[in-house]
């Protein structure tokens, strides 16, 4: 999938997942892997993502997805994403949710 995780408040995913499993794509035929956690980490110890904790229809959703991401021992992505904005890296103001 070349759009936001939902785990970093990607809309158009959650969308597109919420679509595939009223579909019945998400029974565990296919496997959806998001292209752009492949360029960071992400926290995936003691995270609770705000887009997954009222939406059970979405966590189920959700299951058929395996997210691949880079391994980073010197930061967490909440610690890159604001290292990036103090250096004037983002050419916008997002929060790590966006």
């Amino acid at each position: 999938m070349c759009m936001h995780s939902v785990l970093i408040g990607g809309e158009q995913q959650m969308n597109f997942l919420l679509k595939a499993y009223d579909m019945g794509l998400t029974s565990g035929r296919y496997v959806f892997i998001p292209y752009d956690t492949l360029l960071y980490s992400l926290p995936y110890t003691d995270t609770a993502y705000f887009t997954m904790l009222n939406n059970t229809k979405l966590r189920k959703a959700y299951d058929a997805v395996l997210t691949v991401t880079v391994a980073s021992d010197l930061m967490s992505f909440n610690q890159a994403f604001n290292m990036a904005k103090r250096q004037e890296e983002l050419s916008m103001s997002y929060s790590p949710e966006q």
